[in-house]
């Protein structure tokens, strides 16, 4: 169940993502039939940003595919809409201070996706 327009917007956000359309503000925007700066606003109402909000994502997306998975880095980083695999490891590294096939060794942790 949708509580408020901020998960309506993380709904179609990750709906984007899942069908392996690259979200980006315009995309999102449009499936919100919202202009992206009356987009922009409404996040910043909501004490986020369109930056903070795919990185959440994309960072959910890679770990479920690092745990599940035996894609290769290169395909994830494709999956997850990084330029290539070396932007994933960044990525990986800022996210969970491990690399990525450190972070695919370890255990899923389920409160920290």
């Amino acid at each position: 169940m949708l509580h408020d327009w901020l998960d309506l917007f993380r709904t179609a956000l990750a709906s984007a993502h899942h069908d392996d359309e690259t979200p980006t503000l315009n995309t999102i925007a449009r499936r919100l039939a919202l202009s992206t700066r009356t987009l922009q606003r409404r996040l910043n109402e909501h004490g986020t940003t369109w930056k903070s909000e795919l990185d959440t994502v994309r960072r959910t997306h890679t770990t479920r595919l690092l745990h599940t998975t035996g894609l290769s880095i290169d395909a994830i980083a494709a999956r997850s809409g990084y330029a290539d695999a070396r932007s994933l490891r960044r990525a990986v590294h800022r996210w969970h201070a491990a690399t990525p096939a450190a972070l695919r060794r370890s255990p899923p942790n389920p409160t920290n996706p």
